[in-house]
């Protein structure tokens, strides 16, 4: 699949590049890829055709969640990022 990266890379909490890509069609953001995640992409649950085919394992920056977001305490909770990139 080929997307287009039209944040032009911003700097992270990490402080290293973050890149959001978004369909060329219709420009929805699909993922974000970041420096300090390596090869973990971070995939917008809306894109997916079957989202319950894909178990979440990680909430990060669960300090900016909203009041009705309720993240499972079954996976592990960050208020930031964790501190090395979550191997999944």
């Amino acid at each position: 699949m080929t997307t287009v990266d039209l944040s032009g890379g911003r700097l992270g909490g990490s402080g290293g590049q973050v890149r959001r890509h978004f369909c060329p069609v219709c420009a929805s953001r699909l993922y974000t890829a970041a420096d300090s995640a390596g090869p973990v992409r971070m995939v917008q649950a809306g894109t997916l055709d079957d989202p319950e085919a894909v178990t979440p394992t990680v909430a990060i920056y669960v300090k900016d969640a909203l009041s009705w977001d309720r993240i499972d305490t079954a996976v592990a909770q960050f208020e930031n990022l964790p501190p090395a990139a979550p191997r999944v």
